[in-house]
């Protein structure tokens, strides 16, 4: 049957249905989001306005969200919404879970999309139904790419369960109705756009179900020709409670099996609902709360909505509290004070007690409430430490979270610094964004300073570090994009000879900015940007060995780090030393200095973005090299300057034969299947894994025994969605971490 017969045939039913299933729109409107472990669904209320608004694309959910008061709450682990794609073939299924808070109607469902892979079809639809769920995420493990996270399949006409899973887990997880049918649906959503949001109004089919109290999915699958890969955009609250997303895989499921599998993180599908009865209040934490120096009293905040528009005497937050614990202890209450706004919809506040919290403590808070009508809601946990110095170095990652969060960056450096002995160099860490600005209290107590401001930084500190560098012998490597845009707003900037600018760090004028912009054509000049390494320099000779003839190093943080970005130019002070250059002018992208006896090294581009591509004279398979951690760390060879003992391996070098051996995979960027070589000179365990930029493992390759030899693994990577990935080879003390791409 074609798409529009099919169509038609729907809403010709469905208006003949209208009469059983009554329209509601007199209760209090909501964004109702998937539900999380232990929890109800989250409500966000709205009105009718907001609706149309976030329907019409004038606004975000975010956009919702920071305007009622409700950020995101930077802890130790901070919950930073990382976007991902996670995909569907034709065939496949992927249902939603929510947990209603009270009685309600759904009027809408929204959905965003990334991409769409039509394959040997021409299809971009997907098949959009609601169901009752038999399902509990409190019953299921978190991991789905092991057996652990496949739940059953229909086998032969009979449904196969996981008997390892809890009693209470091995049921379908979908309740259709008489005659196997949804609650909602079928109905056929054609994807127009990608990355907007598409809402899928209910009365499409003639009325807008009733689901009372009951969990519900909403259940999406492609529809089209065997080929189709449609991609929802994904969301993984690193630090929070997960989301759950089920998949039911058509074939080849991440456990091996087919059918329906936990998936820890969920594709943003939310439901715009119509509560009829009373609902808990809405508790989110409001705020950052990053790193603190000191054990003075400290404010906590929150906000709380509880709007019930059938009864207006049952509204509004009766007790707020804040509970907290030190590290493992018992949870104290303190009461919490409305501070603005009403107690239907307001911001309220709490004081963590001075004197409680010593250097290396840990507090954790959350808050409840309770409304006029006896119904509680709580909010999530957050948390924040005491700062205590453990290391001589501290690492400050500030960037301003519009690239990769920081501290995703932070195991590839565990990887490339080592100490004299070949253990992890260690070092503390503050990260701007949400542990604050550098104070003087803090830089007081190093000697040694790395910062690293990737994408743009998220705090400004040049009087901290000016003053840092007048008070005596200092080491700092910096490495910053945009640290010049933001301190001048674009222009040019000189600095005296007496500025710590010019005489510390080597920097004469910072500018001309964006080097790799086109202002006439609005567009980038090279997309990768070629920059040069100094022959017979301490920092970036090595590298300038490594290059040859043959390769060319690149600055490319599209590809490398996933974001544009623009690569300034400067001009260095007297007595600094040239270290990097742009390959078509020669101008100056990098300086090292010493001054009296203070050391330093700075980038006007994120060292982390360097990678190498064949010239036609390179004869191998494969020039393609991520210089930084797999070739010669620019970083680690700075700390070598400063006198802190670390040792970088450089054995991958071509010319160099290493007694174990790790290599870039070919092809790559492959889809979907890659080669992998490696050598190991010692019998011994082997592990090879793959892992994505969270650091969880999607997939392991090797883990056994194996003889003093070379191998070849290779890598089927059909079930993982685009994106980067790292394959890390253990054996013996021997560990190597490589980095590959994803495109489908």
């Amino acid at each position: 049957m074609k798409m529009k017969t099919l169509l038609v045939l729907f809403i010709v039913v469905a208006v003949l249905s209208t009469t059983a299933f009554a329209k509601v729109d007199k209760g209090q409107l909501g964004l109702l989001f998937p539900a999380k472990p232990g929890q109800t669904s989250e409500v966000l209320p709205i009105d009718k306005k907001e609706l149309k608004a976030l329907q019409d694309g004038q606004i975000t959910i975010r956009d919702l969200r920071l305007a009622k008061g409700l950020g995101i709450v930077d802890t130790l682990k901070p919950p930073y919404e990382y976007s991902v794609r996670f995909g569907a073939v034709a065939g496949d299924t992927m249902a939603m879970f929510f947990r209603p808070p009270a009685a309600l109607i759904v009027k809408s469902i929204g959905m965003i999309f990334s991409d769409i892979n039509d394959g040997d079809g021409t299809a971009n639809t997907v098949n959009l139904s609601l169901a009752k769920a038999r399902y509990s995420p409190d019953t299921h493990p978190a991991d789905a790419v092991n057996a652990n996270g496949w739940i059953g399949e229909f086998k032969d006409g009979a449904w196969v369960v996981n008997t390892e899973l809890p009693a209470e887990a091995q049921n379908y997880p979908i309740i259709w109705d008489a005659g196997g049918f949804p609650l909602w649906g079928d109905f056929p959503i054609t994807i127009t756009e990608t990355h907007a949001w598409i809402f899928t109004d209910m009365l499409f089919l003639g009325f807008e179900p009733d689901v009372g109290r009951d969990d519900f999915f909403a259940i999406m699958a492609p529809l089209g020709d065997p080929g189709v890969f449609i991609r929802w955009r994904s969301g993984d609250a690193t630090g929070m409670p997960q989301w759950y997303g089920l998949k039911s895989y058509l074939s080849g499921g991440t456990s091996g099996n087919n059918g329906w599998h936990v998936r820890t993180y969920g594709w943003e599908v939310y439901a715009v609902v119509d509560f009829y009865e009373n609902t808990p209040p809405n508790v989110s934490i409001l705020g950052s709360y990053g790193t603190v120096l000191s054990d003075a009293a400290r404010s906590i905040f929150c906000y709380v909505t509880d709007m019930d528009a059938n009864d207006p005497n049952q509204a509004g937050a009766d007790v707020v509290t804040m509970h907290y614990k030190v590290n493992d202890g018992d949870w104290t209450d303190v009461a919490a004070t409305l501070v603005e706004g009403t107690d239907t919809d307001g911001k309220w506040e709490a004081v963590v007690p001075a004197g409680i919290l010593s250097p290396g403590d840990v507090l954790t808070f959350k808050f409840s409430a309770t409304d006029k009508a006896g119904l509680s809601g709580e909010s999530f946990e957050g948390s924040y430490g005491f700062f205590q110095k453990e290391n001589e170095l501290l690492v400050f990652y500030n960037d301003n979270g519009t690239s990769y969060p920081s501290w995703i960056l932070s195991p590839y450096y565990d990887n490339l610094w080592r100490d004299a002995a070949g253990e992890k160099f260690p070092y503390d860490v503050w990260v701007g964004l949400n542990d604050g600005a550098l104070s003087t209290t803090l830089v007081d107590q190093y000697d040694y300073i790395v910062q690293i401001d990737a994408f743009s930084p998220a705090t400004m500190n040049d009087d901290v570090i000016g003053a840092w560098f007048a008070s005596g012998t200092k080491y700092m490597f910096w490495s910053s994009q945009e640290w010049g845009y933001q301190l001048t707003g674009g222009d040019d900037m000189t600095f005296p000879a007496d500025d710590w600018h010019n005489q510390y760090m080597g920097i004469e004028t910072i500018g001309p900015m964006d080097a790799n912009w086109d202002s006439d054509k609005q567009d980038w000049i090279y997309i990768p940007f070629p920059i040069n390494p100094v022959e017979g320099d301490i920092i970036t000779g090595p590298l300038y060995d490594f290059l040859g003839d043959s390769l060319q190093l690149y600055y490319y943080s599209d590809y490398e780090l996933g974001f544009d970005d623009w690569a300034d130019l400067m001009t260095a002070a007297p007595g600094a030393v040239v270290c990097f250059t742009d390959s078509a002018e020669g101008e100056t992208m990098g300086v090292h200095k010493e001054t009296n006896g203070t050391k330093t090294v700075f980038l006007t581009f994120d060292q982390l973005c360097l990678d190498t591509w064949a010239l036609p004279s390179y004869t191998a398979t494969d020039g393609y090299w991520w210089t930084e951690p797999n070739v010669h760390s620019v970083v680690g060879a700075s700390l070598n300057w400063f006198g802190l003992g670390t040792s970088v391996d450089d054995n991958n070098l071509p010319t160099i034969a290493a007694e174990y051996s790790l290599q870039q995979n070919y092809p790559n960027p492959f889809n979907p299947e890659t080669v992998i070589n490696y050598s190991i000179s010692q019998p011994g365990l082997v592990k090879l894994a793959v892992y994505n930029v969270l650091g969880q493992k999607v997939a392991e390759l090797v883990n056994e025994h194996q003889t003093a030899n070379s191998y070849k693994v290779t890598f089927d990577a059909n079930n993982l969605t685009s994106g980067v990935y790292f394959y890390n080879l253990e054996v013996g003390d021997y560990s190597k971490t490589m980095k590959m791409m994803l495109l489908r």
